[in-house]
């Protein structure tokens, strides 16, 4: 099944979109949701999202790399990121056909792709 999204019911301002989508939020929403295997963005949700991005990003699978100029050649500035809290926000009325998890389902695979990942390094540092 191809993934499919509607950000219509977000309003985003056209600059903001263009903004966000040049800096690479918008591709990094799209896809993020698929690793934070939740399917809408809505008021209820939304730290839920934002948690599940951050969770994402400590295990060092940011999905938008970069950072302001400000930052730039600052270790902050190479490093991928996740959407942030104010995008996470902008974003309330997105949704997208991915399958939710609960907060008990996605802890659990959160662990287990993380011990997969431990495991294929351990492996590989044992040859």
């Amino acid at each position: 099944m191809s993934l499919s999204y509607n950000f219509e019911p977000c309003n985003i301002p056209q600059a903001d979109y263009n903004t966000m989508l040049e800096a690479g939020v918008i591709d990094g929403m799209i896809w993020g949701m698929m690793a934070i295997n939740m399917g809408e963005v809505t008021e209820k949700n939304v730290e839920e999202v934002h948690r599940r991005f951050k969770m994402h990003e400590v295990a060092g699978m940011g999905l938008i790399s970069g950072g302001n100029a400000a930052e730039e050649g600052s270790l902050s500035y190479r490093k991928a990121r996740m959407p942030n809290w104010n995008e996470c926000h902008k974003f309330i009325g997105y949704r997208t056909n991915v399958t939710n998890m609960t907060k008990r389902q996605f802890h659990g695979d959160f662990v287990r792709r993380m011990e997969f990942d431990v495991r294929s390094i351990t492996n590989a540092e044992k040859t």
